[in-house]
């Protein structure tokens, strides 16, 4: 539930509410690739590229690396 609301606020450009989701799945160990990923795509959005990057990083190889 938590992973589709943060998609959901990543498409209508509510990417504070979106990283606090995606955050929640990381911080749960739920889904950790996919929240990192997002949280990653949150900061390009709002042009933080250096912490997109740092995210990007922590995914590990597979369907998002």
């Amino acid at each position: 539930m938590i992973y589709r609301l943060g998609l959901l606020q990543l498409q209508q450009e509510q990417y504070d509410e979106a990283k606090v989701n995606f955050q929640r799945l990381v911080d749960r160990k739920q889904r950790r690739d996919e929240g990192h990923y997002y949280l990653g795509r949150v900061e390009e959005e709002k042009d933080d590229n250096q912490t997109a990057i740092a995210e990007f990083e922590k995914v590990s190889q597979g369907q998002y690396y």
